[in-house]
């Protein structure tokens, strides 16, 4: 039922259930609708006349109102992964892991603050449309926004790298902070203090309608975002799979060294809590060393005592439950459901996000909390009863909720006789407009890596192309442009009545050639299918690129939220990292007919084809030709297929950095179910005892670009300290292909610019007092820097936090370790193979050069 006017100017007194609340005097109905008062006066009142069972009721993902407390009911589950996955159309941004290959944190942010104001232009239209809030207990619209996912890429077959930041800590816990902070944009409602909109604009109070006048000292928040999955959450599946020993992600139990969760799997977590203040962490289904993440005292231990962190924990979808499927109570699945509940209340999980468990838990049980059929925490009567939790552990989870959704303004702007919410301005006309389409094809621009080119075809010139040949697989499959939890509802399954806006336009490869090369002839031709033995039509494919000027071959995976045809993806681990069904048949047919080939992986997760590499197919007589150019398209979104052909064609340059090495082959890689990253083979570049096929950081351009006159300050740094140490150097422009020809083969004006993304890695050079889990180089500041022919040096200065050179020393004390120490700055990662860069490859990034300094 949706609650009651919040606005009444009388006086009146309030009697609760559990005593009596005295007069209100501040014309509101309940005082904790009050905006005069801080969030955190309002919440104690409200929650201290709430009943035990109330307070239970606030505790699952669909929460009811409380009606004689004027409580709305509130839905948690919104996902926005890259883009308001429910409620409607919305932008479809690249997915995570090509976000992060544009190493462009100011991107970043925006692209957060459009996700959160479209999810808050959603919840407005049915303001206006309904006059009230949105249903609680369905799946579409909420404010509280289930991203960003921030767990380590520590294994390519992984099927959610696409949701991650990649395999690296550092740029994996700047991305989490960029992310929250652009959804948790936030404004102070009695002064002109605000955030930021979508497009950078100032979102100023003063003019929003709320109730000045009592002076509201409160801070209201656009959106909250959520930090998943605490934490090591790196296997999926739903049932087991070959390799993993009967494990899958609802009963896995991650064995993991203290070493490794301080140095790799908790430092994204950390910069969240400590340096975003994100208002909610969700947990894993898993087990960590043998206790269930849900249940797991490092909820307590780190999140909130060693953090000083007081927010929001809320469980994935059926973990509570699953807490059964691991020995740690001693528990059977049938009868101690209320168990498993209390277990997961004491370890401080404030919501129960259900899921799985509304389908797995029996429909009744004996004195459950009403309007809860299904959740685990239905139970918590019987837990109370039976002395397995005390109501104080309640009050403490559901006044963190209180809050939460207070800041939300969801005791405020609740109807047409609220106050003015401070975000009212956005509705319809700002999901999926024309300034979010233009900020989704910059990111799909950026997010591009060219991992190889002869150096003789791009950029591609549009006068001496009169046919084009676009075939594969994804060269005009629209589900190859998203990635999970998509907001494009003609092809998923979340789809509001309410919703007027035409189905989504998704630019696939073809149709972003068809735009590009408007004068050509565009053939097109599948190929083969994605993961069929069905070679029938790869003969048409070949006959295509033989009568063109230029072939480009688009394969790879398909991910999206339907379960029909998946690759890889929640739920989906791959078994290979190559190419599946006949794809590498076809490109090879392609590739022999056609010297002038461009192949591109469109895929969420890494792809390796070693011999489609000149050097390697040396070594393997036999294999033929290699394309002229081999491309990454992380799963781009609605613009991918414009973005494709904009940066082909030199609108713009190449500037993506891989966020995630490519091994050459899974030999080189541990068995999936060792969590090591340090010891054995190693994981990721910052351990792996094989040099990659193709590193963290790598990507060319059209461009090359010199570094010099390195320098780092202090020389030395002592250990206590505070500030960061600063790292300087000069970036010279060497050569600039943009600036010689474009597409319509005419010279490029000279402030055309290329960007240069400048990395600095840092790396101590003995093990003394570190031992067996020292990392190797590893990534530690980066920032991307334009240059072109007016301007083509730049002074670059990079600052390090010297609470980022931490390490775990042989004494299990993390922190600062004295010693030697090398700097690395450079166009990408010291452990790039010498192949990969010039002289060898003629567009390939130069070595990072040097400098050292001492931790005395």
């Amino acid at each position: 039922m949706a609650p009651r006017h919040t606005l009444f100017w009388v006086s009146i007194t309030i009697a609760a259930t559990n005593g009596d609340v005295g007069s209100a005097t501040t014309g509101y109905e309940f005082p904790w609708f009050d905006p005069s008062l801080p969030f955190d006066d309002r919440v104690d009142m409200l929650v201290g006349n709430m009943t035990a069972i109330e307070k239970i009721t606030q505790m699952v993902k669909f929460s009811p109102g409380i009606e004689r407390l004027g409580v709305p009911g509130y839905n948690w589950h919104m996902e926005a992964a890259h883009g308001v996955a429910t409620g409607g159309d919305s932008t479809v941004f690249p997915c995570s892991l090509a976000r992060a290959a544009s190493f462009n944190l100011d991107l970043e942010s925006q692209i957060a603050t459009t996700i959160a104001t479209e999810a808050r232009a959603k919840w407005n239209e049915y303001l206006t449309l309904h006059g009230s809030l949105p249903p609680y207990n369905s799946e579409g619209l909420s404010l509280t926004l289930y991203a960003p996912e921030i767990n380590l890429c520590r294994d390519p077959r992984w099927g959610r790298c696409q949701e991650s930041r990649g395999e690296d800590p550092f740029l994996t816990a700047k991305y989490t902070v960029a992310y929250v902070n652009g959804v948790q944009q936030r404004v102070v409602a009695d002064t002109d203090q605000g955030g930021l909109n979508d497009v950078g604009n100032k979102i100023n109070s003063s003019s929003t309608g709320i109730n000045k006048r009592a002076g509201n000292p409160n801070t209201y928040l656009l959106a909250t975002a959520m930090l998943k999955d605490f934490a090591v959450y790196n296997l999926e599946g739903n049932t087991p799979v070959g390799g993993t020993d009967n494990q899958y992600r609802l009963r896995y139990n991650a064995v993991v060294s203290d070493a490794d969760l301080h140095q790799s799997f908790l430092p994204a977590f950390k910069a969240g809590v400590q340096d975003a203040d994100v208002r909610s962490v969700m947990t894993s289904y898993h087990a960590l060393n043998g206790i269930p993440q849900t249940a797991h005292p490092i909820l307590q231990d780190v999140l909130r005592d060693d953090w000083g962190w007081d927010r929001v924990v809320i469980s994935d979808g059926g973990a509570v439950t699953f807490i059964l499927r691991f020995d740690y109570l001693n528990l059977s699945m049938t009868n101690n459901i209320t168990a498993a509940a209390a277990a997961a209340v004491r370890a401080g999980c404030d919501v129960n996000s259900g899921g799985f468990e509304r389908v797995i838990n029996p429909p009744n049980c004996h004195g459950c909390a009403p309007n809860m059929t299904g959740y685990a925490y239905a139970h918590l009567p019987e837990a109370l009863a039976e002395g397995l939790v005390d109501e104080a552990s309640l009050t403490t989870s559901v006044k963190r909720i209180m809050k939460l959704r207070m800041e939300l303004g969801l005791f405020e702007f609740v109807n047409s006789s609220a106050p003015t919410s401070p975000f009212a301005r956005y509705g319809r006309s700002d999901v999926d407009s024309a300034a979010h389409r233009a900020m989704a094809l910059s990111s799909a621009r950026e997010s591009l890596v060219l991992l190889h080119t002869d150096g003789r075809l791009l950029p591609l010139k549009e006068q001496s192309i009169k046919k084009l040949a676009i075939i594969g697989p994804n060269a005009n499959n629209t589900e190859a442009l998203l990635s999970d939890y998509n907001g494009c509802t003609n092809l998923r399954k979340y789809v509001n009545s309410d919703d007027p806006s035409p189905p989504c336009t998704l630019l696939t490869p073809l149709a972003g050639a068809q735009l590009a090369f408007p004068h050509a002839e565009v053939l097109y031709e599948e190929g083969c299918t994605l993961n069929t033995s069905d070679s029938s039509r790869i003969q048409s494919a070949v006959r295509a690129a033989k009568d063109a000027d230029v072939a480009v071959v688009v394969v790879g995976l398909v991910s999206g939220d339907g379960f029909s045809g998946k690759l890889e993806g929640e739920a989906f681990d791959r078994v290979s990292i190559s190419l599946p069904g006949r794809q590498r048949e076809l490109v090879d047919a392609v590739v022999a007919v056609q010297p002038h080939t461009i192949v591109v992986f469109m895929s969420g997760g890494p792809i390796t084809e070693p011999t489609l590499l000149p050097w390697n197919r040396q070594r393997s007589p036999g294999t033929g030709s290699t394309p002229a150019a081999l491309v990454q398209q992380f799963y781009p979104g609605e613009m991918g297929g414009v973005a494709l052909f904009d940066v082909l064609g030199g609108a713009v340059s190449f500037s993506g950095r891989l966020p995630v090495s490519i091994p050459k082959s899974l030999d080189d890689v541990p068995k999936y179910l060792d969590q090591n990253m340090s010891l054995g083979k190693g994981r990721t570049y910052r351990y792996a005892e094989a040099d990659a096929l193709f590193p963290f950081g790598y990507g060319q351009g059209y461009h090359m670009a010199a570094y010099a006159n390195v320098h780092v300050t202090p020389a030395v740094v002592q250990r206590g300290m505070t500030q960061a140490i600063t790292v300087t150097a000069d970036v010279s422009l060497l050569e600039h292909r943009l600036a010689a020809t474009t597409m319509s083969d005419e010279p490029v004006a000279a402030q055309v610019s290329v960007e240069e993304v400048v990395q600095v890695y840092v790396e101590r050079t003995d093990g003394r007092g570190v031992g067996s889990f020292r990392p190797l180089a590893e990534l530690k500041g980066f920032q991307r820097v334009a240059l072109n022919t007016t301007t083509p040096h730049r002074a670059v200065t990079i600052t390090v936090p010297v609470a980022a050179l931490s390490l775990m020393g042989d004494d299990d004390h993390y922190g600062l370790i004295s010693g030697k120490y090398n700097v690395y700055i450079g166009g990408t990662s010291p452990r790039t193979s010498t192949s990969l860069l010039r002289p060898s490859s003629p567009w390939g990034p130069a070595r990072p050069i040097v400098a050292t300094f001492t931790v005395a």
